[in-house]
């Protein structure tokens, strides 16, 4: 990890950077667009159905009932690493290339369902 950004604050370099937000989904994902992400990796073990109309927002799972119940929702599914039937290599380049993919046209699952949220960060978190 190179740091830790601000909300909605440009990393000043390239690496693996973190942002100390909020932890509501749809304001989360707006302030990585606002800070210059240009794919939004989004892990999620319940599901969730967030989009977003600046950035692809890329949805992972790796609890196999999310995955088997709300699939059409999830872009990659990652349950072969924590079943350990895949190694974290052969996960890590499988989601490059789903990354590759998305940066080439293909459609996240959220923006083939029409999900658009965005969400206007006020002063304060709101969560």
């Amino acid at each position: 990890m190179i740091g830790v950004l601000d909300k909605a604050e440009t990393p000043t370099g390239p690496g693996l950077w973190f942002m100390d937000s909020s932890s509501a989904a749809a304001e989360m994902v707006t302030l990585c667009a606002a800070s210059g992400y240009v794919v939004h990796f989004f892990p999620t073990g319940q599901g969730n159905v967030i989009g977003n109309p600046i950035l692809p927002v890329i949805k992972l799972c790796a609890n196999p009932r999310t995955v088997r119940t709300m699939s059409e929702h999830i872009d990659y599914d990652c349950t072969g690493l924590l079943q350990r039937q895949k190694n974290l290599d052969q996960t890590g380049e499988e989601l490059l290339e789903v990354m590759l993919r998305t940066c080439n046209g293909r459609l996240t699952a959220a923006e083939a369902l029409g999900h658009r949220e965005f969400v206007l960060t006020r002063l304060y978190e709101s969560a």
